[in-house]
């Protein structure tokens, strides 16, 4: 059964969000750590970085 993730990350005062669908925690921790991995290469300033994954959001 696919549940809904948010993924908050930034650095400073910027922040992005991306929500996706995974069936378990296990994936979706999978999936995030892929993403921060990317993002946090391209920071301007990666000792600033940020991530906060969130379970079941519905509205944000």
């Amino acid at each position: 059964m696919n549940r809904d993730y948010l993924l908050i990350y930034g650095e400073g005062k910027e922040e992005n969000r991306i929500q996706f669908q995974k069936n378990t925690v296990r994936e979706a921790i999978q999936s995030a750590q892929d993403i921060v991995n990317i993002r946090k290469r391209e920071a301007k300033r990666p000792e600033h970085f940020y991530t906060k994954l969130y379970r079941e959001v519905h509205e944000w």
